[in-house]
C-alpha cells in the first residue's frame, strides 16, 4: 500500500507524495475503500 487516510482525510500511513508520483509516470493504481457501521465497532 502506498498511501492510507482516514474518514477525514489525514494521512495514517505512507506517502501521497509517491503516490501522485506513481499516477503521473502512467502506472496502474488500485482503490480500495471499507466501511464499518457504528455499531460493529471492533
Amino acid at each position: 500500500m502506498i498511501y492510507q487516510n482516514d474518514k477525514n482525510g489525514t494521512a495514517i500511513s505512507g506517502d501521497i507524495e509517491a503516490l501522485r508520483q506513481v499516477v503521473r509516470n502512467g502506472k496502474e493504481i488500485r482503490i480500495g475503500w471499507g466501511f464499518q457501521h457504528h455499531e460493529e465497532k471492533k
